[in-house]
């Protein structure tokens, strides 16, 4: 199976936001100002996102995550900007 990179953006307690920031970063640039690497985590939902084709069948997706890393960068919203690395299963029916 393929990994992939993704990058994502936390929602966060306010109390531990910090720096706000508009820039837009290429994925390079985050690789490089990981300050966390291979966070542990727990899964606490377990669902397939469902599409209905029009040749009426249905293509099922779930995202697995398997490594989540946090950046020393911030969004607009002074939020963290994580990396996380993941599979996608599909299935059709």
């Amino acid at each position: 199976m393929k990994f992939t990179t993704t990058i994502i953006i936390a929602k966060i307690a306010k109390n531990i936001k910090f720096m706000v920031s508009t820039r837009k970063y290429a994925r390079e640039e985050l690789e490089e100002s990981i300050v966390e690497e291979d966070i542990d985590f727990k899964q606490i939902a377990d669902s397939w996102n469902e599409y209905k084709l029009e040749d009426g069948h249905t293509f099922y997706m779930k995202p697995i995550l398997t490594m989540i890393s946090r950046t020393n960068k911030f969004n607009e919203n002074g939020e963290p900007i994580y990396l996380i690395q993941s599979q996608v299963l599909s299935k059709t029916k």
